[in-house]
């Protein structure tokens, strides 16, 4: 009984130590130790008019958090004066330049110096050699998100959206058949302080592409011929791309599936016999064994009504 009685006890004690234990606040570890001792980061800016610090402080929020956990590397902070630049750029100030100071070496402390220079604003852009796409058309592409922005057509000078307006621009002409269209780097020409700039595009079009004749060979199937023979007639006078030929391929492939051959393979050829424009096709058959189900086997159903 009293052996009993001393081991209850015990356990008791045990047991109360656990509960004391988790009221007690944890000792922190190492790495909460290094998340306590880390310095604020100390940051102020100079020479900024157009931009809030708070908005270049949440341009580079993760390079500063970043600058103030690793001890304070100068790379964290090269790279939170790039990402101001670039929030600086994309309304406009193309010569922006954001340099900073690190007054205690080894310490959290920064000083941005900002020269934002002149906002450049578009003030005229010259299309030459377009046909096939309009001017207006090239002029939306430019003006991207700030079409609206400022009136008489003018626009921010932000060169990443002029450029990626460039390349869109050629995609533009590819997708309408113009294979060989040179769409050249956009010419800039800076004024009135560089607070100014004139853009011209310089366009060669060269001859559409078109399909001229599609022509179906191999062993298609006479149900299917029909069908194939549609599919020729809507494809003439389409302007052709490289991506035409996985349509044709994928939608003849289709088309046998339909009819029962679910192995049918195609292949699409072109050419262009009479030089550059128009382009002749040959979609080639290969339908493949022709499957038919004989017959269909229903498992495990219950009569769920009568009547």
């Amino acid at each position: 009984g009293l052996s009993s009685a001393s081991h209850n006890r015990r356990r008791s004690a045990f047991v109360a130590a656990l509960l004391l234990a988790a009221l007690l606040p944890a000792a922190p570890g190492p790495g909460r130790a290094a998340a306590a001792e880390a310095p604020p980061i100390a940051v102020r800016f100079t020479g900024n008019t157009h931009q809030s610090e708070g908005a270049l402080r949440r341009a580079a929020a993760a390079e500063l958090a970043r600058y103030g956990s690793a001890g304070g590397r100068a790379a964290d902070v090269d790279d939170a004066a790039f990402r101001m630049e670039q929030t600086y750029r994309r309304d406009g100030y193309a010569f922006a330049r954001v340099g900073y100071e690190i007054p205690d070496a080894g310490g959290t402390a920064v000083v941005f110096r900002v020269d934002e220079g002149p906002r450049v604003i578009v003030d005229r852009v010259a299309v030459e050699g377009n046909q096939a796409v309009d001017r207006a058309a090239v002029l939306e592409l430019l003006r991207g998100e700030h079409s609206t922005l400022l009136h008489g057509g003018r626009f921010p000078f932000v060169r990443a959206e002029i450029e990626s307006a460039v390349a869109a621009l050629r995609d533009t002409y590819a997708e309408r058949g113009y294979l060989d269209a040179v769409v050249d780097e956009p010419a800039y020409e800076f004024r009135d302080g560089d607070s100014r700039v004139d853009v011209t595009l310089s366009i060669r079009e060269g001859p559409p592409y078109r399909v001229r004749r599609l022509a179906v060979a191999g062993d298609a199937p006479p149900e299917a011929r029909e069908a194939l023979d549609r599919l020729a007639r809507d494809t003439l006078e389409r302007p052709y791309t490289p991506r035409l030929n996985l349509v044709l391929r994928s939608q003849a492939v289709e088309t046998l599936g339909d009819h029962g051959y679910p192995e049918a393979r195609a292949t699409v050829h072109s050419a262009t016999p009479d030089g550059p424009g128009p382009v002749d096709l040959e979609l080639t058959i290969a339908r493949g064994p022709l499957v038919v189900v004989e017959s269909v086997r229903v498992e495990g159903a219950e009569r769920t009504h009568t009547g």
